[in-house]
C-alpha cells in the first residue's frame, strides 16, 4: 500500500494552481494565498521531495499537427496474458497511454490517429492478435482532454490548516 502524504489547505492550493497550469509562478501563487514566493518554493519542494508532484507536462494540441482522430480502446484479454498485450501495445506507433483495468476490459489504451481511416486499420491490426480476446473502440468527439477541473479533486489526507512555510 502507498504511503499517504499528508497535506494542509494550502499545500492542496498549491496543487489545484499548477494542475490548471503548471506554468504559473510561484510568487503569483503566493500573492493569492498571501504567503511569500519562497514558502510557495518551500512547499513544492517538499511536495516533490515526497512523491507527490512528478513533474509538469506540456498539453500538445495534436489536430493542429493533423491528428484529428482520438480514441479509446477497451481490451479484454486473459489475466495470464496482460502484460504480454500491453508490451504488444507499446510498440504500436500513435498508441499513447496504456493502463490495465479491472472491469470488462482488463486493458484501456488510448490512441491519436490521422483519420477513421487509421482507426480502423489499428483496429483489425489488434483484433489480429491472438491473445486479445476483445476489442471495443470509443471514439472522442473532442481532443480537448486535460484536467480542466482540479478544484474538484478531494484532497482527503488535509491536515491542519497552517499556512506558513
Amino acid at each position: 500500500m502507498a504511503l499517504q502524504v499528508e497535506i494542509d489547505k494550502l499545500d492542496a492550493e498549491i496543487l489545484r494552481s499548477l494542475m490548471k497550469d503548471a506554468r504559473t509562478s510561484f510568487s503569483e501563487i503566493g500573492k493569492i494565498h498571501g504567503v511569500s514566493a519562497n514558502t510557495i518554493r518551500n512547499r513544492f519542494n517538499k511536495m516533490k521531495e515526497a512523491g507527490i508532484i512528478k513533474g509538469a507536462t506540456v498539453h500538445v494540441s495534436s489536430k493542429s499537427l493533423g491528428y484529428d482522430c482520438s480514441a479509446s480502446l477497451g481490451i479484454k484479454a486473459d489475466s495470464s496474458n496482460v502484460k504480454r498485450v500491453i508490451g504488444f501495445l507499446k510498440s504500436i506507433p500513435n498508441v499513447s497511454f496504456i493502463v490495465p483495468t479491472i472491469g470488462r476490459y482488463n486493458i484501456l489504451a488510448h490512441v491519436t490517429l490521422r483519420n477513421m481511416d487509421e482507426l480502423s486499420q489499428m483496429k483489425e491490426y489488434i483484433k489480429k492478435q491472438t491473445l486479445v480476446k476483445e476489442l471495443k473502440v470509443i471514439i472522442w468527439v473532442s481532443q480537448n482532454v486535460s484536467q480542466d477541473y482540479p478544484e474538484n479533486l478531494l484532497f482527503e489526507q488535509l491536515k491542519g490548516g497552517d499556512n506558513s512555510g
